[in-house]
């Protein structure tokens, strides 16, 4: 190709120096977050009903609600939970659908169909974050005063809360803490049974003394004139304030007048939480602002911090706001931390391209080249709506290294020989790195959140760095060549180097003709190399169904050869040892280190829970006396209390920046375990550094399970009930339970008291169950009493038992009170027993689910084998509609039940058809393809030596891997195809003449793409970048061995 004319070099100058400005002018607008923010498209629609059985919750309510909402376009997967006293629907939608239409559509449909649902039934309530998006917090601020909690919360609501709520980027602000007040009418139910007074006749004379009865309608003069006009006459009694209630008329005994003083007290006091929040232990007003996803968390902030300053100054005597948690602070940390590494990484690469070059015309074309390729990629950053978080600004360092790449290769070819034939070789080489990255979008919902942002920023600064080698390169070389006017004694060092390349040549030459006539050599290397998986054979093959004898040949041969007890016992050491390979010293030693891990802030995690039928004051309690002894380290930077049922309370400890830097998360993860112990009481879980402590006994969760799923819940159940009866045959099986769902946490299943009365009893008495009843009931009374306001404040009542607290499980047992005209003993009417209750009902996709849940005494395959057994039995029994599957579970994956490393094929499968309409052939793309398992050995090797942890970074960098090493590949056989396509013969000579002319700066990409590694294994060792880092680094300094060897001893060439 002809050289560009100067005049066209100027423009496209020009107009990349528009496109940089542009970029730059893009920053402020940059979305710059800690972590990529979640897009959840789900909607759930949750209702109360009090009272109701799950099995009714979910014949009049549930299935309704489904049905109305199962219509609603862009649904991908409904999920329903019927429980007692409420149920829930939620909605997965797809990518594609609008959220406001679906709010919208969904309010109508339940607006239209509530009239029909049964009397009780709450109003059905979307959930928060309707638009498919969690919200994040930001800031929390504690505010003082000298004033009781509840009025200080009205404050906060409506004059700090309210103009916070109201900036740009504010998604919600919460206001906890306040522990509102409310009058208790306590009455004696011992004192009110001889006079014939309930409970309900109490609530009776409030509602009396605060009823407003219509008379009728009158007339009145209308402004003083004698037009007359119609008005609404109504009798309401004066307001008595409470004070007054125990002079309250409740009922007329025998001619006297009981009044409420007579039976009841009234005590103003503190409401009972039904959740508790603290920040450090503290029973503060917090006040948490939380901010809306696609919105640069550091500027809101500081937008919060100087809308709150003015607040501040307005704030009435007395009161106090002060920053309790701001989350920016660490972002900012962090953030700083991943600059200096990609300002380390850039250095690092540009002290290695002056190294290599000498010349600072030629550093001074590659930062050029550099800096515009990252402004221009700022301007599709902003087109595509990426946010800038940890992972995405990894992606970007990650990438440095390979735009420089691209560059060298470039700016080494049309500096020599005025041409751009390279082009393609440079198209094809980011191509199969951009389809190796493309596999992110197989992976599983939960996954791909955190990587397709780093993919995305990868690909897009890849495709810009194409045309930027294209059209900016030679435009600037051709203004500015870098290798013109050559000093004298840098000719005579290149000329002394052409001699030593030559005889280097020769030697190579002769090495390779040597080694291609022994190409098994190298297949055998690289097989044991890589390895084979002898590890992973099972010991014997055994039939389901037949008996041995009945048994193939291949199985009989197998059991006798490596089945048998000569090859298991004394030969398989050795044969592993010797074919294993690297793959079985990774397999061994580290693959089974834990996948996942999310980069976070280091915290220890502290769970509690109480048995069934305790309180979440009781939880509380003991939760208080954990935080007591948390706030005794000065190390800790913060810790959240948040209690929101008697069986799950939780407390998050964060540290001090000083402290994190040190083992103190350990050890106080160690102390926090020892006074777990010594509370006792309660089920303890720790977790988030080292090894996680749970002393739960009684987690319910069962080893074994089988899902059940089909259309009708009573038939659905009865085939539980005879796989349960199937199953209990076996004596390895222990405890075997029908449950709704399961988790680590244990099964839904709840127990409850029954009262099985004794009818020949109550006959012999001559009483009444509903006497019985209502003698019960007034034992353990409580209920709402109408509000009222009060000093121009609205205020709440309850009426309650005064022996509500103390009335239990015993006292039903052995109290002896009066029913109907007798005293008698409770127990003697009714035996109370505790049984568990009727399970939660679930649904998926409209169907049924039970799980048929058990343990297994026994080995792992062994209680495979057994299980799916059954499965495979219930399959051919079960009719059309119902389905049957063995619960395993998935780790990182999910539930797929697949394995990422089918992912791998899809990517050599990818790479394959990109370099087969490259060079166009179908036996050269094999030759690179070949280079892939070869540089996994070193990701193998690099991992076992440094005894490494593998998570998900490792399977990153088999990814990344993939589609970087067959680059050189493809620099070297595109130059190679040239040469043949202009006339030369192929052949070994051709070869080495296109790998002289591209070795130097195939070496230069691999080692400037490690170096720009370096900071990710230097500065610190995170999760997933660790791993990721190195698994690369080591991965390309071993595919060296296959460009030098493995590529020119394969490649299809005629001698």
């Amino acid at each position: 190709m002809s050289r560009q004319p100067h005049n066209s070099a100027f423009r496209v100058i020009l107009v990349m120096a528009t496109l940089m400005l542009i970029g730059a002018a893009m920053i402020p607008l940059l979305n710059i977050q800690y972590s990529p923010g979640i897009r959840q498209k789900q909607i759930t629609v949750w209702f109360n009903w009090p009272g109701a059985s799950a099995r009714v919750v979910e014949q009049e309510a549930t299935s309704k609600i489904e049905g109305a909402l199962a219509a609603i376009s862009g649904i991908q997967e409904m999920y329903s939970a019927s429980y007692k006293d409420g149920g829930s629907v939620s909605l997965a939608f797809k990518k594609e659908a609008n959220m406001d239409a679906v709010r919208f559509d969904i309010s109508s449909r339940i607006r239209q169909l509530y009239p029909s649902l049964p009397e009780g039934v709450s109003y059905p309530s979307l959930s928060t974050g309707m638009d498919g998006e969690s919200a994040s917090p930001v800031l929390t601020y504690t505010i003082n005063a000298d004033l009781p909690t509840w009025q200080i919360e009205q404050y906060v609501e409506k004059n700090i809360a309210g103009p916070l709520s109201r900036v740009e980027g504010v998604n919600t602000v919460s206001v906890a803490g306040a522990t509102p007040r409310e009058w208790v009418v306590t009455f004696d139910p011992n004192r009110c049974a001889p006079l014939g007074i309930a409970g309900s006749d109490i609530v009776a004379a409030f509602n009396t003394r605060n009823r407003n009865d219509q008379l009728g309608l009158g007339m009145m003069p209308q402004n003083g004139s004698d037009t007359l006009r119609q008005i609404r006459i109504g009798l309401k009694q004066a307001p008595l304030p409470p004070g007054e209630w125990d002079r309250m008329a409740v009922k007329s005994v025998g001619g006297r007048i009981v009044r409420l003083g007579d039976i009841a007290t009234v005590e103003h006091r503190q409401k009972l939480p039904e959740t508790y929040y603290r920040i450090n232990g503290l029973n503060n007003i917090n006040l948490t602002v939380y901010a809306e996803k696609h919105v640069n968390t550091l500027v809101l902030t500081d937008i919060l911090k100087e809308k709150v300053g003015q607040i501040r100054t307005g704030l009435p005597p007395g009161y106090s706001i002060t920053l309790a948690d701001d989350t920016s602070v660490y972002i900012r940390g962090e953030l700083s931390k991943i600059y200096w590494r990609t300002g380390l990484s850039i250095l690092i690469l540009l002290l290695f391209v002056f190294l290599t070059s000498r010349s600072w015309r030629y550093l001074w074309m590659i930062v050029l080249t550099l800096g515009c390729n990252v402004l221009v990629a700022f301007i599709f950053y902003n087109l595509f709506g990426l946010e800038i978080h940890l992972y995405s600004l990894a992606g970007i360092t990650v990438s440095l290294g390979m735009i420089i790449d691209t560059s060298i290769i470039m700016i080494d070819h049309y500096g020599r020989f005025r041409n751009r034939r390279v082009f393609l070789a440079i198209m094809g080489a980011l191509l199969t790195t951009i389809g190796a990255l493309s596999i992110v979008l197989f992976l599983p919902e939960s996954q791909r959140e955190n990587l397709v942002d780093f993919c995305a920023v990868i690909v897009i600064n890849l495709v810009v760095s194409m045309f930027i080698s294209v059209l900016f390169i030679p435009a600037l070389l051709d203004k500015c060549p870098v290798y013109a006017g050559a000093k004298s004694g840098r000719k005579r060092f290149r000329t002394r180097a052409k001699r030593r390349v030559a005889r280097f040549t020769a030697l190579y030459a002769r090495f390779l003709r040597r080694s291609r006539r022994l190409k098994w050599v190298y297949i055998v290397v690289a097989v044991l190399g890589f390895g084979l998986p002898v590890q992973m054979l099972p010991a014997k093959i055994e039939h389901k169904n037949a008996p041995e004898r009945d048994s193939t040949v291949w199985v009989r041969a197998y059991n006798a050869t490596i089945g048998s007890d000569f090859y298991q016992q004394k030969a398989k050491t050795y044969v592993e040892a010797a074919l294993g390979g690297a793959l079985r010293l990774f397999a061994k030693d580290v693959y089974s280190s834990d996948f996942y891990n999310d980069p976070e802030r280091t915290k220890v995690i502290i769970n509690a829970s109480l048995p069934e039928g305790c309180t979440v004051h009781q939880l509380n309690e003991t939760m208080r006396d954990m935080e007591n002894f948390l706030s005794g380290f000065d190390e800790i930077d913060m810790f959240r209390t948040s209690i929101t049922a008697y069986d799950n309370g939780q407390i998050t400890v964060t540290f001090k920046p000083e402290a994190e830097k040190t083992g103190f998360a350990f050890r106080l993860k160690d102390l926090a375990t020892t006074k777990a112990i010594s509370l006792g009481g309660a089920d303890w879980g720790i977790y988030g550094v080292g090894q996680a402590f749970n002393n739960s006994l009684n987690s319910g969760w069962k080893s074994n399970q089988i899902v059940l799923r089909g259309y009708n819940y009573e038939q659905l159940y009865r085939y539980a009930e005879e796989l349960v009866d199937s199953i209990s045959v076996n004596p390895r099986v222990s405890e075997p339970e029908i449950m709704g769902r399961i988790s680590y946490r244990g099964g839904d299943n709840r127990t409850e008291f029954y009262l099985d009365l004794n009818f020949d009893r109550f006959a012999l008495y001559g009483l009444s169950p509903s006497e019985y009843y209502r003698t019960l009931s007034q034992q353990v009374y409580r209920s709402s009493l109408p509000s009222f306001y009060n000093d121009g404040q609205m205020e709440q009542a309850v009426l309650v038992s005064s022996e509500a607290d103390r009335f239990d499980a015993w006292h039903m047992r052995n109290d002896i009170l009066a029913v109907g005209d007798r005293d008698v003993k409770l127990s003697e009417l009714g035996t109370l027993v505790k049984r568990k209750s009727g399970n939660n009902i679930y649904k998926y996709n409209q169907q049924y689910s039970l799980i048929v849940a058990f343990d297994f005494v026994g080995s792992y395959e062994l209680a495979s084998r057994f299980t799916e057994r059954h499965v495979e039995r219930l399959k051919a029994e079960l009719p059309v509609g119902y389905s049957v599957v063995n619960n395993r579970g998935g780790g990182w994956w999910g539930d797929s039940g697949g394995s990422p490393y089918w992912l791998l094929v899809l990517v050599i499968a990818i790479i394959y058809f990109i370099c087969s309409v490259l060079f166009e052939s179908l036996r050269q793309p094999l030759v690179i393809i070949v280079m892939i398992p070869i540089s996994f050995i070193g990701v193998f090797l690099t991992f076992y030596l440094f005894e490494l942890k593998f998570d998900q970074g490792g399977f990153a960098s088999f990814v990344l891997l993939s589609g970087l090493v067959v680059n050189a590949g493809i620099y070297l056989i595109n130059d190679y195809n040239i040469f043949r396509r202009g006339g030369v013969a192929p052949g070994l000579g051709t070869y080495l003449r296109a790998y002289n002319r591209k070795i130097v700066p195939i070496m230069l990409t691999v080692l400037s793409t490690v170096l720009g590694l370096v900071p990710f294994v230097v500065i610190s060792r995170e999760p997933f970048w660790f791993s990721f880092a190195a698994g690369a680094m080591g991965g390309m300094l071993f595919s060296i061995v296959a460009i030098l060897f493995f590529l020119p001893v394969f490649l299809p060439m005629k001698r």
